[in-house]
């Protein structure tokens, strides 16, 4: 009953004939289905790749034709607990957990497609949406993550996979059967 209910949410905005050919059709991107409820995400293609020294991360964005952004030393953070007016909060340029002295890329362009990047323990994130509704996934994002892909060879042995490890994520892990003839 459970999982029913689940697949039922999972197909609930693309039928399981869509998905599959998406997922085939992708080779590192995987969809990935909303929270749902009050999480405030939206369904997305996501690609992680692994980035546990500098020198990896950088060749990662190299790879997408980004740079690296080196903030100043006394860059300044939000400090918990304080409040802070929204034009303060703007201000700020967030950085890197593991790499504080770097901005976090945010929205950017690979491959002429736009993108979410974002830089977590120990990986990148990319996060595809369709961009006139970015809580949802269309052909036209689907079209943008190829494009992102053939510039992942010279990085593809750092991707991870699955990007989300949940069942929110398809993946040959948690749906095999999108991937049997």
């Amino acid at each position: 009953m459970e999982r029913d209910r689940w697949l039922e949410y999972l197909h609930g905005r693309h039928s399981p004939a869509v998905l599959r050919a998406w997922a085939t059709s992708l080779a590192y991107f995987r969809f990935c289905r909303a929270g749902g409820g009050h999480a405030g995400d939206g369904d997305r293609l996501l690609l992680s790749l692994r980035t546990g020294t500098e020198s990896d991360l950088l060749a990662v964005m190299s790879a997408f034709g980004l740079s690296a952004v080196r903030l100043p030393d006394d860059n300044p953070q939000p400090v918990a607990g304080r409040a802070y007016s929204a034009a303060d909060f703007a201000g700020f340029v967030p950085s890197m957990p593991c790499f504080p002295h770097l901005a976090q890329p945010g929205h950017v362009l690979i491959a002429d497609q736009p993108a979410h990047v974002w830089s977590a323990a120990q990986v990148l994130i990319v996060s595809l949406s369709d961009q006139r509704n970015p809580y949802e996934v269309t052909d036209a994002t689907v079209e943008s993550a190829k494009r992102i892909e053939r510039l992942l060879g010279p990085v593809a042995s750092r991707v991870v996979d699955p990007p989300q490890d949940s069942h929110h994520c398809v993946c040959p892990r948690y749906y095999p059967e999108f991937w049997v003839s």
